[in-house]
């Protein structure tokens, strides 16, 4: 007999809210997520209400950073890490 058991991963998503120093919502500010390897795993970009979620990532640590904004806004540089966990 052979019994096939399928193994399904926990996922989850990152949302950021990207704002300007007046706390309005910025528009068309696109982030790329990079897992651990540096490989693009998302690009996501933010809504009309400042808001960019990503497709649903397995659990683990990755990394994050702006990489095309509109020209008035200045384009933060910084890599950011974060976890996708359980909880």
């Amino acid at each position: 007999m052979k019994v096939k058991v399928v193994n399904k991963f926990s996922k989850g998503t990152l949302k950021i809210l990207k704002i300007d120093e007046s706390e309005k919502p910025v528009a068309g500010v696109e982030f790329t997520i990079y897992d651990n390897a540096g490989n693009v795993v998302d690009v996501m970009t933010t809504d009309e209400n400042g808001v960019a979620t990503s497709k649903e990532l397995r659990l683990g640590t990755y990394k994050y950073k702006e990489t095309k904004a509109p020209d008035y806004v200045v384009i933060d540089d910084a890599e950011y890490v974060f976890k996708l966990t359980e909880n």
